[in-house]
């Protein structure tokens, strides 16, 4: 107790059931050290190594880990509550059942790390890394989660109620009997990988469905027959005008919508023209900022020759030296004209109206798109 062993090298010794509470253990090499049932209560054990340590049902409640190596260690039933693991690696852990009530894991590298069963209530899991972890009945009530990589992660039965979501990369997470509530925040779910273009939905089921559509060609003929509610936002948003591009999705949500974003990649980025066009498919009708010269042609005309059964309303900034939409399709029965506005206040004001127009053309009988217009 209160030992001062910084630096110390302990790798594989035998430390169970050891009283190391207020010990001094920052930088001490403890690879597949045997620390069952230790109690480290308040130790500092600031970038330690401990890759590989038998720490199961260990006491760790008050102790800093900052920056520790914890890869491959074996934590089940270990209490972990209000500890700092901040940008710690924790990859490939066993915390099956652990108690991390009120860590502090922002940063902290969790992929393929199995917390099965662990209590996660009230952490902090901001810019977490949990690819490919294992969630499964675990309990996250209250958790921040914002800015997150859940990509691949199982959350079966796992409880968010309360938790925020915020931002978090869900791209081939597995979500099923999930405990939910009216508290639990899911807006901007990133559905695609790093480095790809934006689109990102506000339901973690949304999320998981979208992105099994565009991993599995062989469902995307289910998609026709089924049209959910959802209003797409496709465009390229520079970051002076990334507030219009939030007020609107926010205007959408009021109208009892489900917005998807999704938002285009500089030039030179790979061509997803089949991807937006898989999201118009979906969607009760489409917004497409043009504002953005460069911004959407590629995209646009796939949703039109193509598809032509969207309503899709242009939208654009007034000044701006925005795409030009092609004579040829002004005939489109279902692009409607472009709406310009001057600001983000006057673009409020008349978006309802512009809603209801594009909702209203979505409840018409289906034509062929180059049909007359309707009135």
């Amino acid at each position: 107790m209160g030992a001062d062993l910084r630096e110390s090298c302990l790798a594989g010794a035998h430390l169970m059931g050891a009283d190391l509470r207020e010990a001094r253990l920052a930088g001490a090499h403890l690879t597949g050290a045997d620390l069952r049932e230790a109690d480290l209560s308040g130790a500092d054990i600031t970038g330690a190594r401990l890759t590989g340590a038998h720490l199961s049902r260990s006491h760790f409640t008050g102790s800093s880990l900052t920056g520790a190596s914890l890869s491959g260690a074996h934590l089940s039933g270990a209490d972990l509550s209000r500890v700092d693991l901040r940008e710690a690696d924790i990859t490939g852990a066993d915390l099956r059942g652990a108690h991390l009530t009120g860590a502090h894991l922002s940063g902290a590298d969790l992929r393929e790390a199995d917390l099965s069963g662990a209590d996660i209530t009230g952490a902090d899991l901001r810019e977490a890394h949990l690819t490919g972890a294992r969630l499964t009945g675990a309990d996250l009530t209250g958790a921040r989660l914002t800015g997150a990589d859940l990509s691949g992660a199982r959350l079966l039965k796992a409880n968010l109620g309360g938790a925020d979501l915020s931002g978090c990369r869900v791209c081939g997470i597995l979500a099923e009997d999930l405990t939910i509530d009216g508290e639990t925040k899911q807006s901007d779910l990133l559905i695609t990988q790093i480095g790809q273009s934006v689109v990102a939905v506000d339901r973690l089921e949304l999320a998981q469905f979208i992105g099994l559509l565009l991993d599995n060609e062989s469902m995307r003929d289910l998609i026709d027959t089924i049209k959910i509610n959802v209003a797409l936002l496709v465009g390229r948003f520079s970051p002076e005008r990334t507030t219009v591009r939030d007020a609107m999705r926010e205007k959408l949500r009021q109208s009892g919508l489900t917005p998807v974003l999704f938002e285009l990649k500089p030039q030179g980025a790979p061509d997803l023209t089949g991807t937006v066009e898989l999201l118009a498919r979906m969607a009760r009708f489409i917004i497409a900022d043009i504002s953005c010269p460069k911004s959407i042609p590629r995209e646009l005309e796939a949703i039109l020759s193509h598809l032509g059964r969207t309503p899709v309303l242009p939208l654009s900034f007034s000044g701006s030296s925005g795409y030009d939409i092609p004579v040829a399709w002004h005939g489109n029965t279902w692009l409607l004209k472009t709406h310009e506005y001057k600001d983000e206040c006057a673009l409020m004001d008349s978006l309802r109206k512009v809603i209801e127009l594009s909702d209203s053309l979505a409840e018409l009988p289906r034509k062929e798109p180059w049909g007359p217009a309707p009135a």
